[in-house]
């Protein structure tokens, strides 16, 4: 291992490039040794990343897995990282992979025991956890301010909807945004979902009629231990990027609210004007360096990283069970316990 770790990247869409760019402007103990982009020259061509001259550039992801690395980031297409993390695991290096693992479960589990067959650190890219709101609400619930929670709601609305080609392979709205909330909310309520029921129609993105989606999804669901929850998911809210969420307790409640991107709020006859963040990238800019820094940490102190692979699986189950409800129309178990048989709480995976 080097004294400053090298750090390769897969895929410089906008996650590769979000990451690329934290790198490029320094971490202290991480730096950029190499990118791999089939596209890499139309990127560079196009002004989309501006890379520093040292760091090297491969249009084949297998040569970069071939480099003296110390981790490799996954950030490519969704559809490949099944392939792409399975050789990084076989390569035996760190790995930061976006999620999903995979977008079949059951190939997701066999990444998962591969992962833990190896003993590889890795991480999952669930920012949430690592945004400064987020985890002073889990702060505040472990020590007790509201009591015991028994309540999740939350709420995740894009500004604009994706186009149909990037929606075909995103595994729909209730996996490619959903599981963001039940990840959430599985780290909020310390508890593991079990069973969901969702509805879904569409309002505005009518050509997502021809891939079988939709563009606004209610879910409720109830945890292991009888706990209750509520997610919204949208694709068309035009005022802007919008995330909260709210946990109910016996003694109280914790909201997480971030609805302007900054403070500035202009307040005249009538009228209220507050400026919304457009962008995931804006909205958790500080979670996406938070979790590379935790990633790298981990690494350094051989700790076990704070989102496993484990956690990427039952969260993509209980958003695959949201997927079926939505067709089925009733209430869909979380397959959860089939697929990693172990008791739900992290340390006993």
């Amino acid at each position: 291992m080097h004294e400053r770790l090298q750090v390769g990247i897969v895929g410089l869409g906008t996650m590769g490039r979000i990451h690329a760019t934290n790198l490029v402007a320094g971490f202290p103990n991480a730096s950029l040794y190499a990118v791999a982009d089939p596209q890499i020259v139309a990127i560079e061509q196009a002004g989309l990343m501006q890379l520093p001259a040292a760091v090297k550039r491969c249009v084949d992801y297998r040569e970069l897995l071939t480099m003296d690395l110390d981790a490799v980031l996954i950030a490519s297409a969704t559809a490949t990282h099944e392939r792409v993390l399975g050789e990084a695991i076989a390569a035996g290096m760190p790995i930061f992979c976006e999620k999903p693992l995979a977008m079949d479960l059951a190939e997701a589990v066999r990444l998962h025991h591969a992962i833990e067959e190896r003993q590889l650190p890795v991480q999952v890219g669930f920012m949430r956890r690592f945004d400064p709101l987020y985890q002073r609400a889990k702060q505040l619930i472990e020590n007790g301010h509201i009591g015991t929670p028994y309540h999740f709601w939350g709420q995740s609305r894009d500004q604009v909807a994706p186009s149909l080609d990037v929606a075909r392979y995103s595994g729909g709205l209730c996996v490619d945004t959903g599981v963001h909330e039940f990840d959430v909310a599985r780290w909020l309520l310390d508890d593991e979902i079990i069973s969901v029921f969702a509805q879904g129609g569409l309002f505005v993105s009518r050509e997502l009629a021809e891939i079988g989606d939709v563009d606004q999804v209610d879910i409720s669901f109830r945890t292991q231990s009888g706990r209750l929850g509520l997610a919204e998911l949208s694709r068309n809210a035009v005022y802007g990027y919008d995330i909260r969420a709210e946990i109910l307790g016996e003694r109280g409640a914790v909201q997480v609210v971030s609805g302007h991107r900054t403070g500035t709020v202009l307040m005249v006859e009538n009228e209220i004007i507050g400026d919304t963040y457009h962008t995931y990238a804006e909205r958790f800019e500080k979670a996406y360096r938070n979790e590379l820094q935790a990633f790298f940490e981990a690494i350094g102190t051989g700790a076990r990283c704070s989102v496993t692979s484990a956690d990427a699986v039952r969260a993509q189950a209980a958003a695959m069970a949201a997927e079926r409800s939505l067709k089925s129309g009733s209430v869909e178990a979380v397959s959860f316990a089939e697929a990693i048989p172990n008791s739900w709480r992290h340390d006993d995976v």
